[in-house]
């Protein structure tokens, strides 16, 4: 998020997420956090209806994606990290082990790509092969966006960013300038490909919604680059890994058809919310109902709870570490 312009870093490197931002397309919430600072940890929260919060683990409730697709909804999930083939690597077998189990798949998903490509742009490729069913259709993209080694991220063709425009953090060394350089590449280039998913939908009645499952060390008020995994928190490792960029993307078409909800969208950008709670706000759009929704968990309704606690990875307060920095 510290490295995205549309939040107000220094260097453009979010040029289409702001183009739609200026044509009231994109509305960047503020207030975002997410529940780990792994992939494997979010995505069972993120993807269960089940809020840390509550008794329980991510295990005790539905998984989202399974309650639409026996809603009628077709469900597909493009990711370019976790397909289920036998060149997997470790890594990539621990985060994604739920989502590669063949019965908790199948019912979640009508269909999910099998290779993973070396840029991410190359992924949207199987969407635009793939062939769409029905009238009811919900798109997962999970990118591996700027995941280390951020020098990979993007093809060098693409690089904009120079060594020399790092001169002025005179705290850094070379290698470490190479760092951050590396990363706002990587996160240009993000900028394109999700600029492309959403081209995708433009003419559609359609949301789509972006947001990140983690953050990362880049050299921001630290020397360290990648991700803490202990729980003595600090309020820059706080603010650095844990607070993400969160939009949500409306169609013309989609303005026109649900003023009132785009009013709603308009009105909660400011909102304090944990992204474990995503499954909610997906049945809400989506128009599903069912035992587990509740809306006082989605952020864009009346009625939804400010006040709950966010607590990172099950058991730190993300506001008393708040607190402690403003005091």
């Amino acid at each position: 998020k510290k490295h995205m312009s549309i939040y107000g870093y220094s260097k453009n490197t979010t040029p289409y997420q702001l183009e739609l931002f200026n044509k009231g397309y994109l509305y960047p919430f503020n207030n975002v956090i997410t529940p780990s600072n792994g992939t494997g940890e979010v995505f069972k929260h993120i993807f269960s209806m089940h809020s840390i919060d509550q008794k329980g683990d991510w295990s005790s409730s539905p998984l989202f994606p399974a309650v639409m697709k026996k809603s009628g909804y077709n469900v597909y999930f493009f990711t370019n990290q976790f397909v289920k083939a036998a060149q997997n690597d470790i890594f990539d077998f621990f985060g994604g082990a739920f989502l590669n189990d063949t019965e908790i798949s199948s019912q979640m998903f009508t269909y999910r790509n099998k290779k993973k490509y070396e840029y991410d742009e190359n992924l949207l490729s199987d969407f635009d092969t793939v062939n769409k069913q029905g009238e009811h259709n919900f798109y997962i993209f999970h990118l591996i966006g700027q995941h280390v080694d951020y020098s990979k991220r993007y093809p060098k063709n693409r690089q904009k960013f120079k060594l020399k425009d790092y001169d002025y953090r005179s705290d850094l060394n070379s290698e470490e300038k190479s760092v951050v350089m590396h990363y706002d590449n990587a996160t240009l280039y993000n900028d394109s490909v999700v600029y492309q998913i959403v081209k995708r939908f433009e003419n559609t009645d359609a949301v789509v919604i972006y947001m990140s499952d983690h953050g990362e060390e880049v050299y921001d008020n630290i020397k360290r680059k990648g991700r803490y995994q202990g729980d003595d928190l600090s309020y820059e490792i706080v603010e650095n890994e844990f607070c993400v960029p969160f939009w949500i993307y409306v169609s013309q078409k989609y303005i026109e058809a649900n003023k009132d909800i785009v009013e709603k969208i308009k009105e909660s950008i400011d909102n304090p919310y944990m992204i474990d709670n995503i499954g909610h706000l997906f049945l809400y759009l989506s128009g599903i109902r069912c035992d587990d929704y509740d809306s006082t968990r989605v952020v864009i309704c009346d009625e939804y709870n400010k006040k709950r606690k966010r607590m990172l990875k099950g058991n730190i307060d993300y506001e008393t570490i708040m607190k402690q920095i403003i005091n």
